[in-house]
Parts: C-alpha cells; structure tokens; sequence
C-alpha cells in the first residue's frame, strides 16, 4: 500500500458502491487534523459493506500515520473487528474507566480515567448501537456510574485533546441499548444538542453481498424496510420451523463436532434460555448432569479480572477442570476452584486457574445486592489486602468468576457477536429489531424454534 493515494486503495474489492465511496472520502477528510468536525457517524446495515470499510480505514490512518484507538461495548465485538481488521482492540469500559470499590456498600464505581495521551487521536467506536446515553438506573445494582457510558466516552476522548475525534460505527437497526427507544450514539443530532458537537451522519443501504443467494441477509434487508416503515409484522422466508427438542438435539451435534463458535441459541427472556440450556445440557451429560461438568459453556456475566487476565460480561468461557467436593461456603454462597479455557482480545486461548460462584449458574442478572453486601463484609474483616485495596480481585470469593449456563443467552447478550449458525426462540419475539438483531448474528443459517 506505499503507493496508495486515497482511502479508496484500501478497499479490498473492487467497484464500491457510491454510498461506500461517499462514506470512505467522507471519512477521510474527516480524519484530517484541520477538519474542526467532533464525530463522523457511519450507519450501515447487514452486509453494506460497514467492516470493509472500516478496514479500508484503518490502512490509511496507518499510511497517514494517524494515532487512533479502536474500542467496542463488549469483549466479543471487539474480537471480533479485531480478527477482521487485524488490529488489537479493547472495550470501551477499559478504554476509559478505572474501577474503585466502596467498603461500607460493597459498590463498585467506574471512575472516568485521566486521557494522557495529548496528541492527536482519532478513535474508532464499533457497535455503537449498544452505547448507553442513560446513566444506569438499576438500584440495586452494585455496578454504580453517575454518568451514561456515551457521556463518559465523549469526555475522555476531548479531555485527552480537544481537536481529537469519534467515529461511531453501528447499525441503527439493531436493538438499541436496554431501557433506551434507540440508539443515540447514532444520532447526529443528538451529539450535536446534548453535547454541542458538530459532524455529519452516512447511511449505508445498498446491500452488497446480496448477490451469494444468502437468505439470512435477504431476510435481513426486508426487517430493515420493515422497521424502517415502522411495521409491526414482517413475513419471513426459507426459515425452518423446529420443536425445541429437535433444535436442542441439532444444536448438540453442531456444537460437539465444530465448537463454540459454530452456532449460538438466542432467547427473548432468561426463561426461556434456562429451558434450552438445561435441555442441552441433558443431552450432553444426562439427566444426573452435575450443577457443573468438564467442557460446560458458560458465559460470564460480570467482568471479572485477575493478575493480568481479564473477562468481559457476555464473553463465553469452557470448564476444562472442576472438583465439586473442593466447593467452599462462604457468607452463605459457594465458590468452587475452577480451571477454564477463554479467548484473550487477541483471539488467542488462555487457560485460566481461579474461583467459580456457583450462586450465579442459575441467576444470569447476578446475585441479589444483599448478598453481595454480606459477602463484601465478612472478607472485608478477614483479608487485609482486600481491606487495603477494595479491588474485588484482591480477594479470591469476592472476585471470583460469576457465570451462568452459555449455549442460549438474550440476544442483547449475543449482539455484537456472530456465529455460522443460530437458533432463534421464536416463541416471543418483541419486536423487529430484535428478530433484525438476532438473524443477523448468523453467517450461514438461521432456524426458529
């Protein structure tokens, strides 16, 4: 690329469409330190073309020598532009936060971090569609911020330099961040009246890999119209219909033969995922199934650090090793040792020795904030360096790893990610983004249940 004139060089096709073309030369300038503009949103559909793009992007912030970050809402996404863009990422939680932790209330606070860096920054943000722009309103949540994550965004990166910029890279089609009606990191101007930033907005429309014959990109593009025309119901084609016991069974096959990353279940509530999961887990180690065997999928549903070891809220871990007659008892719940198998920001797989709350298996929004309280407490009194510290990872019960049962999980849980397959409960689907949502996280094949 030495010789590469324009962003367009970048591309990896030939022939963009002229939406491409205008949102790539659009960009382009945008990045330039003279350009006074504060964001640049690109808004683009299933298979537009949007991570194209941004690959094409990021080779020529490289060609210019322009610093950037790139950072997405969760773990899984972030991976994800990674391995397509070749590029190491990280979350936008530890992008920008530092976390703290309060010892009367067992409260642990994100702390917006100072931005060091003073040069000139242009920071790439994926799946913003996911950018909360409420601050958190759950009560008894112990995860406290006084600021919305999009707020908190927006002051690092101007706080490190005020000529620095944000493009937001989404799909305004998806399921918007939840308790919010939509996705304003996407909104032009809601950056520009709440925030008093200036930028411009792109629409990406044309769907570009229509022409392989894929059914789920088609399916997709008539959703889009749909909630676009702010319909109710959409008629769906070539989607097969299962019983959950036939999609259970298909899943098992799938998952024992490709793995994890092969196909996902995607349920409205944790009900329903609660049924799949247990009737997966059925099939694969029978009906005297442990509360926990070698090889669970579980998914982690509170961010969890150790040493230099991290895990993300919705990031899928495996059980390589487990002795429940270890399980321990303490200020009423259960810890476990555990050895689990995870994927690190890279992609790559990390082998990870720590403690399992067995508590949190069936409880996927955590456990109640008494619990929590009473268990900060008593290792409050008991561990010095947590007494010192605060940090939940310097005592291994209060920091130890919260997951629940993976192979069905809510499809804000699954935004963000994608596998070649995904089985869709179809019993309650609330809306169309949800149902655009879900189908869109599939490469091959979709199929309700």
């Amino acid at each position: 690329m030495r010789n590469a004139i324009t962003i367009l060089d970048h591309l990896q096709f030939d022939c963009p469409t002229q939406e491409q073309r205008t949102a790539l030369l659009g960009m382009s300038d945008f990045v330039k330190k003279e350009n006074k503009d504060d964001f640049f949103i690109l808004c683009g559909a299933a298979g537009t073309g949007k991570t194209s793009i941004t690959t094409a992007l990021i080779g020529y912030l490289n060609t210019k020598c322009i610093a950037y970050n790139i950072a997405a809402p969760t773990g899984r996404a972030a991976r994800i532009l990674g391995r397509k863009s070749k590029t190491i990422n990280s979350t936008i939680h530890s992008l920008i936060y530092n976390v703290s932790s309060n010892a009367k209330t067992g409260e642990v606070i994100f702390r917006l971090k100072n931005n060091d860096v003073k040069d000139f920054n242009v920071y790439i943000i994926d799946e913003a569609s996911m950018i909360s722009a409420k601050p958190p309103v759950d009560s008894d949540s112990l995860f406290k911020s006084k600021n919305s994550l999009l707020s908190d965004l927006i002051k690092f990166v101007k706080s490190g330099n005020s000529n620095n910029k944000i493009i937001f890279l989404g799909d305004s089609n998806q399921l918007p961040p939840v308790n919010e009606k939509i996705s304003l990191a996407l909104s032009k101007e809601y950056l520009n009246t709440t925030f008093k930033l200036t930028g411009e907005a792109k629409l990406l429309t044309e769907v570009k890999r229509q022409e392989d014959g894929s059914y789920v990109l088609k399916n997709a593009t008539k959703l889009r119209l749909g909630i676009e025309n702010d319909l109710k119901h959409v008629p769906l084609h070539d989607i097969r219909k299962l019983s959950i016991e036939d999609a259970s069974r298909d899943y098992v096959l799938d998952y024992l033969a490709n793995g994890q990353d092969a196909i996902i279940s995607i349920g409205c509530t944790h009900k329903m995922n609660k049924m799949f999961n247990n009737n997966v887990r059925n099939k694969i180690y029978g009906f005297n199934k442990k509360v926990v065997e070698k090889e669970d999928l579980l998914l982690v549903n509170q961010t969890w650090k150790r040493n230099d070891f991290q895990l993300y809220s919705g990031d899928h871990i495996v059980v390589k090793d487990i002795d429940l007659s270890k399980t321990e008892k303490v200020a009423g719940l259960h810890f476990v040792p555990i050895k689990i198998e995870s994927k690190n920001m890279e992609g790559k797989l990390e082998i990870i020795d720590d403690y399992l709350l067995l508590d949190s298996l069936n409880n996927p929004q955590g456990i109640h904030a008494k619990q929590e309280n009473i268990l900060r407490h008593e290792r409050f009194q008991k561990n010095k360096v947590f007494r010192e510290t605060l940090m939940p990872w310097d005592d291994r019960y209060v920091g130890a790893i919260r997951a629940t049962y993976g192979h069905s999980i809510t499809c804000n849980k699954a935004q963000g990610g994608e596998w070649d397959r995904v089985l869709v409960n179809s019993y309650f689907m609330p809306s169309l983004k949800f149902q655009y949502t879900a189908i869109t996280r599939a490469k091959e094949k979709v199929c309700f249940y």
